[in-house]
């Protein structure tokens, strides 16, 4: 407590024994140089311990990205892989497929040819016949 509150505090009708036990009680509670520099040092450590902190948890965390977006990349190109595989096998198979359908078709139709000569010539053979026999059943000049 100040000279000037102690003198106050005196001609305001406070005892010397009521006067030295406020300057004790406010002399405890008040800050020194000493506390305010000690509480300077702990704010200090504690503002270093949080930038460490935080530059660790940023660290940490670019790692972490770096890692996500590394496996995420290599997930990727696996899918790309198999896909190119899954569809390089169905191109094969639809190839495959195509070629025996074209064979099928193939055999077919040079069935279907064969069935058709057939038919045509045996036509041919009944329509000469008819032919011949219709001259021969028709009067007038023969051989």
């Amino acid at each position: 407590m100040s000279a000037t509150g102690i003198l106050t505090l005196s001609k305001a009708g406070f005892t010397d024994a009521q006067v030295t036990a406020l300057a004790e009680y406010f002399d405890a509670q008040m800050a020194t140089k000493h506390d305010i520099a000690q509480t300077n040092v702990e704010i200090e450590k504690a503002r270093s311990d949080l930038s460490r902190d935080i530059e660790k948890a940023r660290s940490d965390l670019s790692r972490d990205i770096e890692k996500v977006r590394s496996d995420l990349s290599r997930d990727i190109e696996k899918v790309r892989s198999d896909l190119s595989r899954d569809i390089e096998e169905l191109r094969a198979d639809l190839s495959r497929d195509i070629a025996k359908v074209r064979a099928d078709l193939e055999l077919k139709i040079s069935d279907t040819k064969v069935e058709i000569i057939k038919w045509v010539a045996g036509l041919m053979v009944a329509q000469g016949a008819a032919i011949v026999g219709l001259v021969k059943l028709l009067p007038g000049p023969h051989p």
